[in-house]
C-alpha cells in the first residue's frame, strides 16, 4: 500500500506528473495484520510490544497502529490503572471513615468486610467460570462506597436495630433492582458489569446485616454524647423537596440531546499519541481510515441458484457509497472479500478452486459448516470507519436488499454495531430511566406496604436519574457507556432516601450518618474519576454527583415528615 500522493510509476492522466520509467515513490510498507483468528481471538497489544522489540534491535522504525491495537493499548492501561486505584481506595476509604466515625475499630472492620465481600464475590464468580474483564473492575471501587451505609446507620445515627435494619433492606432491593435493569442490555459488556454490581451489593448487605450488625450497636454504646435531639423544622423546609425535584428536572430539561457513538475514542484519552498516530495514518492510507463489517447470509452450498444470489449480493454491496474502493486510474476494486472463482456454479466448487483470500484463509473460513455440511458465508467489507451514520445506513440498507432478494443474513461489525447501539440507546435512554423508576417504585412498595413512600423514593430515583443523565454531557459525553452509572445513580437515589422517606422527625444524628456515608463514598469514587480510562473515569465522576444529589435530595425529604415511625419489615 502507498501512501496518497504516491508517484505510481504509470503513464496516466489520472496522476498528474506520473511517468512510467519512474518508480513509486514511498519511503514505508504498510502490512495488514489479523491477530489470534477463531474462539476469544488475540491481545493485540502484543503486537505493540513486537513491534517496538523489533524497532530497538533492527535499523527498521516499526510502528503498530490501527482500531484493534488502540483497543489492546486501552485495555492494558485500564488493568494497570485497576490495579492502582483498588489498594489506595481502600486507605482513602479507612481514613475517611475513621474520621467520620470516629472509631477506628468500626472503620476497621468495615474496611476488613469490604475486603471480605470482595473476595468471596471473586471466588463466587470463579466458581462459575465468569470471564471476569477489565471494565468489571470498575464495579470494585464501587462496591466498596457502597459498603459504607451499614456503618454509619448502626453506629452514627438516632434510628433503632429494626428501623436500621429495615432501612437497608429496602436500600439493597432498590438499588439492586435498579442495576438489574443492566442485565437486559444488548450490550454485554453492560450485563456483565451490571452482574457484578449486583451480586457486590448484595453480599455488601449479607456481610453488614449478619456479621458487623451486632458489633456495629455495641460500638454506638461505647458514644455517651450522643444525642438523638430533633432538628428545628419550620414551615418553609417542606419547600425544600418540591424545589429540589425542579432543580433536577430542569438539568435534565436543559441537557443537550446526542449520544456519542460506541468506538475507540470512549476508551483512550483524548491526548493519547495512538489517537494523534490514527489520525496521520488515516490521512496517508485509504484502508487505514476504514474498518470491517461482516455480513453473514444462510445457504445451501449445493445449490446454483443460492451461488447466484451471492454473487449479485457481493456485486451490489461494492456498489454502496459506504463500501471503501482501491483506486488505481484505471480500475475500481471495491473492497468486498467475498466468495467467487471463475468457472464454480456453487459455494463449495468457489471456495475449493479459490483457496485462501487476503484475509480469511484456514483459520478464519468464510463457508460456515455444520457437520461437513456448508449453511452459510461471511463476506467481509470494508466500509468508511470515520462515518457512523454511514455505518448506520449501510446496515440498514443492506437489510432491505437481503429482504427484497429473499437471502436470509445479519450485518454486524465494530462500527455498525457500536453505532446501532448508540442509536437505540439514544431511542431508549428516556425508557430505561422511567422503567427502572417503575421497578424501584414496585420493589419498595412491596418491602414498605406503603404507596406515598414508595412513590417518594421512586419519583427521586427518576429525578436524580434523569439529571445525572443531562450532567453525563458534561463528562465525556452521554453514551452507552454512561447508561449503567445512571441506573446505579438512581440505586443510590433509592437507597438514601429510602432512609428519608420514613415518618421519622429529622435529627442531627440522622443527617450525621448521611453525610458521613455519602462523603466516604465520593472519597472512593473520586478517586476513580481520576484515573484516565474513560468508562471508569466517567463513571466516579457520574457516580459523585449522583452520591451528592442523592444526599441533598434526601435531606429535603427528611424535612417533610412529621414524626411518626413506620415499621419497615424483611419479611
Amino acid at each position: 500500500m502507498l501512501p496518497e500522493g504516491a508517484n505510481f510509476g504509470v503513464a496516466c492522466p489520472a496522476f498528474p506528473g506520473a511517468s512510467a520509467t519512474q518508480a513509486p515513490a514511498s519511503n514505508e510498507i504498510l502490512w495488514l495484520v489479523y491477530v489470534g483468528a477463531g474462539g476469544q481471538g488475540g491481545d493485540w497489544n502484543e503486537l505493540n510490544i513486537w513491534a517496538d522489540k523489533v524497532s530497538e534491535n533492527t535499523d527498521y522504525e516499526i510502528s503498530a497502529a490501527g482500531v484493534n491495537m488502540m483497543y489492546g493499548k486501552a485495555k492494558a492501561n485500564a488493568e494497570a490503572e485497576l490495579v492502582m486505584v483498588i489498594i489506595p481506595s481502600i486507605f482513602l476509604l479507612g481514613l475517611i471513615l475513621t474520621i467520620g466515625l470516629r472509631d477506628w475499630q468500626v472503620a476497621a472492620a468495615t474496611i476488613g468486610g469490604v475486603c471480605l465481600v470482595i473476595g468471596a464475590e471473586l471466588g463466587l464468580l470463579s466458581l462459575f467460570d465468569f470471564e471476569f474483564s477489565v471494565l468489571d473492575g470498575i464495579a470494585l471501587p464501587i462496591i466498596m462506597g457502597v459498603a459504607v451505609d451499614g456503618a454509619y446507620w448502626y453506629s452514627r445515627s438516632s434510628r433503632n436495630r429494626d428501623e436500621v435494619r429495615g432501612m437497608l433492606f429496602v436500600a439493597m432491593i432498590t438499588t439492586v433492582a435498579a442495576v438489574s435493569l443492566a442485565l437486559f442490555s444488548p450490550i454485554r459488556a453492560q450485563r456483565s458489569l451490571g452482574l457484578v454490581m449486583a451480586i457486590g451489593i448484595i453480599l455488601d448487605w449479607v456481610m453488614t446485616r449478619y456479621l458487623l450488625e451486632d458489633f456495629f450497636l455495641k460500638r454506638r454504646k461505647v458514644h455517651e454524647d450522643f444525642s438523638g435531639t430533633t432538628s428545628t423544622v419550620n414551615s418553609s423546609s417542606v419547600w425544600a423537596w418540591p424545589a429540589a425535584l425542579i432543580i433536577l428536572a430542569s438539568i435534565a430539561v436543559m441537557a443537550p440531546p446526542g449520544v456519542n457513538v460506541m468506538d475507540i475514542e470512549q476508551f483512550l484519552p483524548e491526548d493519547d499519541p495512538a489517537l494523534v498516530e490514527m489520525e496521520e495514518l488515516q490521512s496517508k492510507y485509504v484502508l487505514a481510515s476504514s474498518t470491517l463489517a461482516w455480513v453473514v447470509i444462510d445457504l445451501d452450498g449445493g445449490s446454483e441458484e443460492d451461488y447466484q444470489k451471492l454473487q449479485n449480493l457481493q456485486l451490489q454491496i461494492g456498489h454502496h457509497p459506504s463500501v471503501i474502493s482501491l483506486e488505481t486510474g484505471m480500475l475500481r476494486t471495491p473492497m468486498v472479500i467475498g466468495i467467487t472463482a471463475e468457472n464454480a456454479t456453487t459455494v463449495d466448487q468457489a471456495v475449493e478452486e479459490g483457496g485462501e483470500t487476503l484475509f480469511l484463509d484456514g483459520s478464519l473460513a468464510q463457508r460456515l459448516q455444520h457437520e461437513g455440511i456448508t449453511s452459510g458465508v461471511a463476506i467481509a467489507v470494508f466500509i468508511d470507519g470515520q462515518n457512523s451514520e454511514a455505518a448506520i445506513q449501510f446496515m440498514d440498507d443492506l437489510d432491505l436488499l437481503m429482504e427484497r432478494n429473499q437471502i436470509d443474513g445479519v450485518v454486524g461489525g465494530d462500527l455498525p454495531t457500536g453505532a446501532q447501539a448508540s442509536k437505540t440507546f439514544e431511542e431508549s435512554r428516556i425508557t430505561q430511566i422511567l422503567s427502572a423508576g417503575l421497578v424501584i417504585f414496585i420493589v419498595a412498595y412491596f418491602a414498605l406496604r406503603n404507596p406515598k413512600q414508595a412513590a417518594r423514593i421512586a419519583v427521586g430515583s427518576i429525578a436524580i436519574g434523569a439529571a445525572v443523565d443531562g450532567m453525563a454531557t458534561l463528562f465525556g459525553g452521554r453514551g452507552v457507556n454512561t447508561a449503567l452509572a445512571v441506573l446505579l445513580g438512581m440505586g443510590f437515589a433509592a437507597d438514601y432516601l429510602s432512609h428519608a422517606s420514613a415518618d421519622h422527625g429529622p435529627t442531627r444524628l440522622d443527617m450525621s450518618a448521611r453525610w458521613g456515608a455519602a462523603l466516604s463514598s465520593v472519597s472512593v469514587f473520586f478517586l476513580l474519576s481520576m484515573t484516565t480510562f474513560p468508562p471508569a473515569k466517567n463513571t466516579g465522576q457520574l457516580l459523585t454527583i449522583s452520591i451528592l444529589f442523592s444526599a441533598i435530595l434526601a435531606t429535603c425529604l427528611a424535612m417533610v415528615h412529621t414524626g411518626k415511625t413506620t415499621h419497615i419489615s424483611e419479611e
